[in-house]
């Protein structure tokens, strides 16, 4: 009881956390020149207020959705919903250019419109999650080459849904993060999730008969990364503003773009790898 109102109460800083973070932004975006497409997100909407969005439906939805087949029916209908919606002129009324944004809503359709979609994404990688998590303090080798194998065979299903989607001229659009959006986000994140494990688990560490569910097995920043992406985020958020209002997108190149990806992620990693080394977790 107690681990499931620390979980709420996490849930509930992260949402005050990202819309406070999401008024900074669209109030520093509209009393300085950095420019926004406004085709991504809106003209007033930005990444946290759908990060927020999505925090306070899965909020809600986890009281209700406390098992893996809960969190994998509600992922299904938020999606099949959202999709449908989108066929039913939605996805047109937020792609069309020519539509006037006279009205708030109207303003923001990109941001609003996708909501459901993002949801749905929450939902099933709150599945991923349960199944592997360790429910004991030890899990075999056997169970975890179990989890391993139901992870890739999953990755491998989701890419044939995606190539599904393609082949059914079922586009994938970020911006409306329609449904083959949502699978392709589901099939990078499973496929990546099993090399994870394959490489760090299976031939890094080297494990012995069992693994201790205390005991650390991946890199200290991935570990920083999980446990503070709220920071990492915005710290990326930041130096991403920061480089735009410096740079125009005409003035990179190759070698330039390279030095500046690099001290990018390294610059990023900085803030996060410190609070690990703190044992210090902020949203």
């Amino acid at each position: 009881m107690g681990n499931v109102s620390q979980r709420h109460k996490d849930h509930m800083d992260c949402l005050a956390g990202c819309t406070c973070d999401g008024g900074i932004r669209t109030s520093i975006m509209r009393n300085t020149k950095f420019s926004q497409n406004e085709r991504e997100y809106g003209i007033h909407w930005n990444a946290f207020y759908t990060l927020a969005l999505t925090k306070f439906g899965a909020t809600i939805l986890s009281l209700l959705c406390k098992h893996g087949f809960m969190l994998f029916a509600g992922g299904v209908v938020f999606a099949v919903i959202h999709e449908v919606n989108l066929q039913h002129n939605t996805s047109n009324f937020v792609m069309n250019a020519n539509v006037v944004r006279n009205t708030l809503f109207k303003a923001n359709r990109e941001g609003i419109c996708s909501i459901l979609g993002f949801i749905s994404i929450y939902l099933f990688s709150m599945l991923m999650g349960h199944h592997l998590r360790i429910q004991n303090d030890v899990i075999t080798r056997k169970a975890y080459f179990k989890k391993l194998k139901v992870t890739m065979v999953s990755a491998i299903l989701l890419w044939v849904s995606v190539f599904s989607c393609i082949f059914l001229s079922i586009s994938i659009a970020r911006v409306t993060c329609n449904l083959g959006y949502i699978l392709l986000v589901l099939a990078i994140a499973q496929t990546m999730t099993g090399y994870y494990m394959l490489g760090f688990h299976s031939i890094l560490s080297q494990p012995d008969e069992s693994y201790s569910a205390d005991q650390e097995y991946l890199p200290s920043v991935v570990e920083a990364v999980n446990k503070n992406g709220l920071v990492y985020f915005v710290v990326a958020n930041l130096l991403t503003g920061g480089i735009n209002l410096c740079l125009e997108e005409t003035d990179y190149v190759l070698e330039a773009s390279i030095i500046i990806l690099s001290a990018y992620m390294f610059l990023t990693t900085i803030p996060v790898q410190i609070l690990h080394y703190y044992k210090k977790r902020i949203g």
